[in-house]
């Protein structure tokens, strides 16, 4: 009796809803485009809050000031019920997998479990998808010469990430 149960809304709840990318396989030396995306579960009107960003570098999850890349803050309130997306960027700078946080910033917000998001790409070289050749196949092996593969063939001396490539016949 007269306390909050846990099945009412919390007069001040922002939640960082969505983190996403321009890209997924950006290039190096691209600008990348970060957007989150901002909801007010919250009972009440959020006046004034801000949106930063982290560039991941060593991947653990915490967001730190020497990986902050921007904040951005709001410039309009934020009804219940409503949102608001915040964008920001960065110029890909190294290769391989980068890890990105993005945390909303409210001061008064009752639930802060759900103001931090986490997100990853990887950064490729230009010549990071067309440098790979399919250069010999055996697909019809004879009776007890073994198992039927193929041969990727690197022409540059880039590393290629192969995550989430799919081989296939047409029978799949």
């Amino acid at each position: 009796p007269n306390l909050r149960n846990s099945l009412s809304p919390l007069n001040n709840d922002l939640t960082l809803d969505i983190l996403s990318f321009s890209s997924n396989n950006p290039f190096i030396g691209s600008t990348l485009g970060i957007t989150a995306n901002v909801k007010n579960r919250g009972t009440l009107t959020a006046p004034s809050y801000s949106v930063s960003f982290y560039d991941d570098y060593n991947k653990d999850g915490n967001s730190s000031a020497n990986e902050l890349i921007n904040t951005v803050n709001s410039t309009n309130p934020l009804a219940p019920g409503d949102s608001l997306f915040f964008n920001t960027s960065k110029v890909m700078d190294s290769l391989g997998l980068r890890q990105f946080i993005a945390v909303v910033n409210y001061s008064p917000d009752e639930d802060t479990s759900n103001n931090k998001k986490i997100g990853t790409v990887i950064v490729i070289n230009f010549g990071g998808f067309d440098s790979l050749v399919v250069n010999e196949i055996m697909y019809a092996p004879t009776t007890g010469t073994g198992k039927e593969w193929f041969e990727i063939y690197n022409k540059t001396s880039n590393p290629v990430n192969l995550a989430n490539w799919k081989w296939k016949d047409a029978t799949l």
